[in-house]
């Protein structure tokens, strides 16, 4: 009893810090405002979810309008000629019949040895050829897997190995989705070091199904990544007892939630991860935060009563009404290069986001966990972030001398996926 009590306690407690953390106190206009409108907004709707989600609101009365639908035209241009020949796993059975269960029990060390031995030299063998220019060319399959409400779809790539694969699962940004340039990069620099990766968009984004579009949902996207990992699970080719996660930004927040508890995850790598806002918000004005607040409300408001979004931009110039203001953001979206990717979405998540503190499920993460900072990160500050490592029985930080945007430049993201690989390495052969 003791111990699946202490396994029960352990996951409501992570749960439970997931979705019951209220806003700090600060002397930023967007805490004390964005409270007190979270608080009124809140006696308006309705709070279901079980004890695996965060906090799913539903408008009281009339559901949710449908927004415009998924732009087949950007589907058919990232899934090549035929977007809908989607690959799914069989699901691999016990002896008795019944279907395997995503895995909580401690990973067997059986043949540990040598599969370590055979990992190490793989991925280093991948890594020179990576460095020469010589990698062979994965193999690509379009995948798509269900969660409880909606379809995702996403790739599979894989190094041509026969042997069972570490996956790597990579979770994008905020409104980030699979197919630009940051993700395309850590995926190939994965596959070169001859590991497995899984790629996909959240629900209402990219290719991936669901309605209104561009709206993020974080306990949403948390069982995205959830079923993202059963996909792993249930594909023979691939170890389910080695299952990476790899988030940036909001996905690297969610990395570390989706992570805790779980034993079939091998490592995690958090990249300049969100952990709460800041107690001030630099370089927005005091104007245009108002502005942003009102956009905000309106956009709650109009979820509430069943409406389309009131969307305004994932990304601006300094001191406009977008999510992330400044002029590295600016620089950084005008050099992407991605068929489904949308610059805007629905503030109302920001509500959300204020509650939201990955860190409070760190301690509960079982696996290494390497945090990758920012110095000049003013997204996602420093000091924040720090949490996420201090927290977490194995984690690990590095800082480099760079900001927020910076990170997915091509010199500094290709130093960081060194690092990142050099860490799978050794996390992966022990």
């Amino acid at each position: 009893m003791a111990a699946g009590s202490g396994s029960h306690h352990a996951r409501e407690s992570v749960e439970n810090c997931v979705h019951s953390r209220v806003p700090r106190s600060g002397d930023c206009l967007v805490e004390h405002l964005g409270r007190h409108l979270f608080e009124v907004l809140e006696q308006g709707t309705l709070v279901t979810g079980g004890a695996s989600e965060m906090m799913v609101e539903r408008p009281l009365g009339q559901p949710e309008a449908r927004s415009d639908s998924i732009d087949s035209d950007a589907r058919s241009t990232f899934l090549g000629e035929h977007p809908d020949s989607f690959v799914q796993p069989p699901v691999p059975r016990f002896s008795h019949g019944g279907t395997v269960p995503f895995s909580t029990a401690p990973r067997s060390p059986a043949g540990g040895v040598a599969r370590a031995k055979t990992i190490r030299y793989r991925m280093a063998q991948r890594s020179r050829r990576s460095c020469d220019g010589r990698a062979s060319m994965p193999v690509e399959e379009n995948i798509r897997f269900a969660t409880s409400d909606t379809t995702i779809r996403g790739r599979l790539l894989l190094p041509q190995e026969r042997n069972p694969l570490p996956a790597v699962i990579l979770c994008t940004g905020f409104s980030g989705t699979q197919d630009t340039p940051s993700i395309r990069a850590a995926a190939q620099a994965f596959v070169d070091a001859g590991l497995a990766v899984l790629t996909f968009d959240y629900r209402s984004f990219g290719i991936s199904d669901g309605t209104p579009r561009q709206v993020i949902d974080i306990a949403g996207q948390l069982a995205d990544i959830r079923s993202a990992m059963d996909y792993v699970g249930a594909d023979p080719r691939l170890d389910s007892s080695r299952i990476v996660l790899w988030g940036t930004s909001l996905g690297g927040g969610h990395a570390v939630v989706a992570s805790a508890c779980r034993f079939d995850v091998a490592a995690v790598i958090a990249q300049v991860p969100f952990n709460g806002f800041p107690r001030t918000v630099r370089g927005r004005s005091s104007r245009t935060t108002r502005r942003l607040l009102l956009a905000m409300t309106r956009d709650r408001l109009r979820g509430m009563l069943g409406r389309p979004p009131a969307y305004i931009p994932a990304v601006g110039p300094r001191d406009t009404i977008a999510v992330m203001a400044s002029d590295a953001a600016e620089q950084t979206i005008a050099s992407l290069d991605s068929p489904t990717w949308r610059n805007q979405a629905a503030p109302r998540v920001l509500f959300s986001m204020m509650r939201y503190h990955p860190a409070d499920s760190a301690p509960f993460v079982h696996a290494p966990l390497l945090v990758c900072a920012a110095a000049g990160d003013q997204e996602a500050p420093v000091e924040l972030v720090s949490e996420l490592a201090a927290r977490a029985p194995r984690g690990r930080q590095v800082t480099y001398p760079v900001s927020h945007f910076e990170v997915y430049s091509p010199d500094t993201r290709d130093r960081l996926l060194r690092d990142q690989v050099d860490f799978l390495t050794g996390v992966l052969s022990q």
